[in-house]
């Protein structure tokens, strides 16, 4: 398993963004909990819009990876798919453990 930390691609380039992805990232544990208790009550709308939402932020703030991940949720939820979900929720934790502010 891969536990090394998980950077922002854009702060190379837009190194103002520092605070922001910071607020990112410090809210990030309680957005995968809010993910994870949709999934545990089977709220298809409501994962849906977490992951939805968790998508965007995390491709604007230079995390394609974690918006990646989010988007295949996203995908499964709209169509009410819960085959791999508990894996795909399982590795999004493990995922935005190791995202990090440098």
């Amino acid at each position: 398993m891969n536990n090394n930390p998980i950077y922002s691609t854009i702060l190379t380039d837009e190194p103002e963004l520092a605070p922001i992805i910071g607020r990112f990232v410090a809210t990030l544990p309680a957005l995968v909990d809010k993910l994870s208790q949709a999934w545990q009550q089977l709220d298809w709308a409501r994962l849906s819009g977490a992951a939805h939402d968790l998508k965007g932020t995390a491709g604007n703030l230079g995390f394609p990876l974690l918006m990646r991940i989010a988007a295949v949720i996203e995908t499964n939820a709209t169509r009410q798919n819960a085959e791999g979900m508990e894996q795909l929720v399982s590795e999004l934790r493990q995922m935005a453990a190791r995202i990090a502010v440098e």
